[in-house]
């Protein structure tokens, strides 16, 4: 924590390294979106109802705006507020997600959204095109696996077993060490399909797959209900 405000990043330079050297370059129209979340599995007493309550979120079109649209959100301790409570720190936790999402899809959502909603009034023209954005997915570079278990022991140990077999498997998988067990992002483009189908196939029969595809990850080196998030190699 950081004095008095709230402690998002807590390695700039391993933030810095995964935003330019493992996400992917943006194309014309593309744009990353980024989210912060209060979630209720870190912090048990809160009174949300809901796991996840978005605290803030984001777009940007330059690699170079994330970090400091990040530290804009490291505000001072009692300012994020869920039904007249105070968000404690241990609950927070930053989400990015490695695909860019694409303007012009977005464009076509948004706009059929604001005119179905025009008859009934009183909706967030903001809050509707951020939602159109996040549902609008531009290029697919990675393939996003959050795998959790028993134990991260556990988890990591099938992992490695997965992986056997696979060729030339540095960098086109990266590993996230998450605070409950570990996220993949599988390089699409570098990896044959068929070796991608035996892999998650693996994956799946050791019972290790929470979620797969259309997912955000923690983004390393920030802190995930007080947990440094971190890149980490097999």
């Amino acid at each position: 924590m950081m004095g008095n405000k709230y402690q998002i990043l807590y390695n700039e330079e391993l933030a810095q390294h995964y935003i330019h050297d493992i996400l992917p370059e943006l194309k014309k129209e593309e744009w990353f979106y980024v989210s912060l979340f209060s979630r209720k599995k870190y912090a048990p007493d809160m009174v949300q109802s809901s796991d996840r309550a978005q605290l803030g979120r984001f777009i940007v079109n330059k690699k170079d705006h994330i970090i400091p649209k990040i530290k804009r959100m490291e505000i001072p301790l009692g300012q994020y507020e869920l039904s007249g409570k105070e968000v404690p720190q241990k609950s927070l936790a930053l989400y990015i997600d490695p695909n860019p999402r694409c303007m012009k899809k977005a464009a076509r959502i948004l706009g059929k959204k604001c005119w179905d909603l025009t008859d009934g009034g009183g909706f967030n023209v903001v809050r509707e095109a951020l939602s159109a954005v996040q549902k609008s997915r531009g290029t697919a570079k990675f393939l996003v696996m959050d795998l959790d278990g028993s134990t991260k022991h556990d988890v990591l140990g099938k992992l490695r077993k997965a992986m056997r077999g696979i060729p030339n498997s540095n960098g086109k998988l990266r590993f996230i060490e998450t605070k409950n067990g570990y996220h993949v992002l599988m390089d699409i483009e570098q990896i044959d399909k068929q070796i991608r189908g035996m892999f998650i196939e693996r994956l799946r029969w050791f019972g290790v797959v929470d979620k797969i595809g259309k997912t955000m990850n923690p983004l390393p080196g920030t802190l995930q209900g007080n947990f440094k998030t971190k890149i980490i190699s097999l």
